[in-house]
């Protein structure tokens, strides 16, 4: 549901009304008024009935507030929920209703105009504030509450603010351009392809070598000052800014995204100056970009993954971890990083990671105790722990070359030590793992978390049971607030330390949470680019991943969980690893701590992804699966009540059979016959004598034993029997008046 246009306010109530009631071409009849507190129903009388409130307060000039509601195309609402509708938003507004004039006119198309005065009956006036941002949030409010189709609107922070969208959405223009011509806009292609140049958290360079590979031109923006101030971008001659393509691609965005040295001379690096230049002259182009979405890495001489018909789908994911290209210099300095809990919190490793030290072994704590986190290369925060900007600022000196690392086989073994020291340094970092929880349990925002530990390990082949997960048989798991899981944090690492994987259930009365597993990076792509936005993604290593899709509940609907898991099944039938999960699949890993899974050994899971958002596309398709299985109940409904109609329809006509029948015993009582017939015949002229009706008479006559066996054409026999039954009767009433006019005479 969506307001049609900006409230309005006016002076203009006749007109107003006209158009309500009469549309655009001022038809009769257009609009019909569904509820009011008026008491005249023609627009002249309604308009002077206005006008004697209003005119209380002839200091208020525009007296009139004109809103309109409408619903997504094919939505049918029936009147009573109109009301309902109206009546809620208008309150949510602000207005009181009883002491507020107000109409509510509802037009064909499944829209409704709310016309009222602001001058309320006592003499008080509504004034209102920003109510356009009002009513959007008040209308987002209201598809939750009354169960309508969620459309697209803004998002709210916790004082109330619009929250700006991460992506500007596309123009008219973009989206007819699209739908004629079935080619990419320049705007999607750039959001996307600068997304996934920003994955990884490259540095600077890394950044902007990869925008390069995908044929995006880069353009900085260099303050007075000399720093980077922001990014503008362009695809086959089409340029935005950063801001122009949403809130993720402006600078504070991006920063948050890769690793930047805050240095003020940006405006003397020779590769800014460059691009700058070749801005300004009209430098290299991109008419020779190729349309498809998605990154094309250069041969790098390292191994990689075979994509196959998803070619289009990949990523720098697709990578070896913590493997940079290989350098086309042999004074071209690497810098590898890697995401060692959280997305936006990565863990940099420099380029000097002593391969020498076994940092599985057993002397590892030792070795850091000697030798502090930030000296085998991860760069710690300003002021200690994981903060919650997830901005990293390096010292230039932590990139000095490593002529070691030019060899490729020699990179991957240099990054699998990489992934080592990240391991090693997420189950030693307490920080980074609560870190890891707030962002998952934001995203999640359930009302508490259901918490199962299970044993991967089994010594001598059987199950143990974790005291913090323990429930007894045909019990709920415990369930926990997030702040409680949180001061947990401490003893589920031992926990996981032991063996045990650490999963969560989030439980919230609203919300629907489907879990989409095994996940590969490209149908991960795929499963976003058909509009299925999940609230949160979880990694377990470079080849799978785990969804969840947030949707409202419909409160009242005891079909709505079964509903929600036949969806849930078919996402995953599309995307994940399988159709219906059951029930020991259906657990979503906890966010920083290592899965003990054998194919999966000490592999940390990670937050590749949390907006939190609820899933447009997924509550559309639950909605849809909604109306039809009403719609089943309302045929299988109207085929009862039918049936139950014939029914009583049939008991009914057997009963008046029985009176009729009973009926015609009476007047055959004492008649006899070789044949039926001829006591059909005085059964009719005793009834046409007592003054009953033909159809009367004909409804008895139908009774007469065995009728349709003595005569084919049951209705012929019956309209002969009473033509001649009214003669005979005719004739004997013409007897009797001739018979009664030779008395008068004698």
């Amino acid at each position: 549901m969506k307001g049609m246009r900006k409230i309005s306010r006016s002076n203009a109530f006749k007109e107003v009304l006209g158009y309500a009631f009469g549309g655009e071409m001022r038809r009769p009849s257009h609009g019909r008024l569904i509820v009011g507190n008026l008491a005249s129903t023609g627009i002249n009388s309604m308009v002077a009935e206005f006008w004697a409130i209003a005119g209380r307060r002839p200091d208020i000039a525009k007296p009139v507030w004109h809103s309109s509601l409408r619903m997504p195309l094919g939505e049918d609402v029936s009147d009573e929920r109109w009301i309902a509708i109206a009546k809620s938003y208008l309150i949510r507004m602000g207005f009181d209703l009883k002491k507020t004039q107000f109409l509510v006119v509802k037009h064909p198309d499944q829209h409704i105009h709310l016309i009222v005065n602001r001058v309320f009956i006592d003499g008080t006036v509504f004034h209102g504030q920003n109510e356009n941002f009002k009513s959007t949030r008040v209308i987002g409010e209201m598809e939750k509450a009354f169960c309508l189709t969620l459309t697209p609107g803004p998002s709210y922070d916790m004082d109330g603010k619009i929250v700006m969208p991460k992506k500007s959405g596309l123009k008219k223009a973009e989206r007819e351009m699209m739908s004629r011509t079935g080619r990419t806009p320049a705007r999607l292609v750039l959001q996307n392809r600068v997304a996934i140049a920003m994955q990884g958290v490259p540095t600077m360079a890394m950044f902007l070598q990869r925008l390069d590979e995908a044929g995006v031109i880069s353009i900085p923006h260099i303050a007075e000052a000399g720093a980077v101030d922001g990014f503008s971008f362009g695809w086959q001659g089409v340029v935005f800014s950063g801001s122009q393509l949403g809130a993720a691609y402006k600078w504070a965005a991006i920063q948050k995204n890769i690793i930047y040295v805050d240095d003020a001379d940006d405006a003397d690096d020779p590769e800014l100056a460059r691009r700058q230049v070749e801005t300004r002259t009209g430098g290299p182009t991109l008419l020779d970009a190729s349309p498809e979405i998605g990154l094309v890495w250069p041969d790098t001489g390292s191994e990689k993954p075979d994509a196959g018909a998803n070619a289009e789908f990949d990523s720098p994911d697709s990578r070896p971890r913590g493997l940079a290209p290989e350098p086309e210099k042999p004074d071209q300095r690497i810098a590898t990083t890697n995401l060692a809990i959280v997305g936006a919190d990565a863990t940099v490793i420099s380029d000097d990671p002593q391969p020498h030290v076994n940092l599985e072994s057993a002397d590892a704590t030792e070795y850091e105790q000697e030798n502090p986190v930030d000296q085998v290369g991860f760069t710690p925060k300003e002021g200690g722990g994981a903060g919650p900007t997830g901005l990293i600022r390096v010292s230039p000196d932590s990139f000095e070359g490593n002529t070691r690392a030019q060899d490729p086989l020699e990179q991957v073994q240099i990054g699998q030590t990489f992934e080592k020291a990240s391991r090693l340094a997420s189950r030693h970092d307490e920080a980074l793992v609560i870190q890891a929880w707030r962002v998952q349990a934001k995203a999640l925002d359930a009302s508490v978390y259901r918490l199962i530990l299970k044993d991967r390990l089994c010594p001598l082949g059987v199950e143990r049971i974790d005291p913090i997960g323990e429930c007894k048989h045909g019990q709920a798991a415990p369930a926990y607030t997030a702040t409680q899981i949180e001061a947990m944090i401490p003893a589920l690492r031992l926990s996981n330390q032991r063996g045990f994987d650490v999963y969560l259930t989030p439980v919230h009365l609203n919300t629907h949470y489907l879990l989409v597993h095994e996940i590969a990076p490209e149908r991960m792509v795929a499963m976003q680019m058909q509009g299925y936005t999940p609230a949160l993604i979880l990694g377990s290593g470079d080849d799978e991943r785990q969804a969840v899709i947030k949707v409202p509940r419909c409160i009242g609907r005891s079909d709505d969980q079964d509903v929600t898991n036949a969806i849930e099944a078919d996402i995953n039938l599309s995307f994940g690893g399988g159709g219906h999960l059951p029930a020991e699949k259906k657990l979503l890993p906890m966010a920083g701590f290592s899965s003990q899974k054998t194919s999966k050994k000490d592999l940390v899971i990670v937050v590749l992804d949390a907006i939190g958002q609820p899933c447009h596309k997924t509550f559309d398709r639950i909605a849809a699966q909604r109306r039809e299985l009403d719609q089943v109940k309302d045929d299988e409904r109207r085929a009862l009540q039918m049936e139950l109609e014939k029914s009583l329809l049939a008991e009914k006509l057997l009963q008046q059979f029985e009176i009729d029948a009973q009926m015609y015993l009476r007047y055959a009582t004492g008649l006899q016959s070789q044949s039926q017939d001829p006591i059909d015949d005085a059964v009719a002229l005793a009834m046409l004598q007592e003054d009953y009706l033909v159809n009367d008479v004909l409804a008895v006559l139908r009774t007469s034993p065995h009728l349709e066996r003595r005569h084919l054409d049951v209705d012929l026999y019956l309209d002969d029997l009473i033509q001649h039954a009214q003669e005979a009767w005719a004739n004997e009433v013409e007897k009797q008046e001739d018979r009664h006019g030779d008395i008068s005479r004698a």
